[in-house]
């Protein structure tokens, strides 16, 4: 089940006129506020920006540390010559 969350932090948006047309118009289509549908559609896209970092942290650090060995093994090679 979500979670209610009351919305109290407030932020000016700026947009070109087209953008907010189709925000406008959006918004009377779903029966929301321009506000309240800008308010989800930035949340959206936070969460996803979030997420998307998040897995591409993981796979970086996956990555070094599969590759790390190898490294330190060719440094080694480096050293010896």
């Amino acid at each position: 089940m979500a979670v209610s969350q009351k919305r109290n932090k407030g932020f000016k948006l700026q947009m070109t006129e087209g953008t907010h047309a189709r925000l406008v118009a959006l918004s009377e289509a779903l029966g929301q506020s321009p506000a309240t549908v800008a308010s989800f559609a930035v949340s959206e896209y936070v969460a996803k920006q979030t997420a998307a970092g998040a897995v591409a942290e993981k796979a970086i650090t996956s990555m070094v540390e599969h590759m790390a060995p190898a490294f330190a093994e060719q440094l080694k090679l480096m050293g010896a010559e």
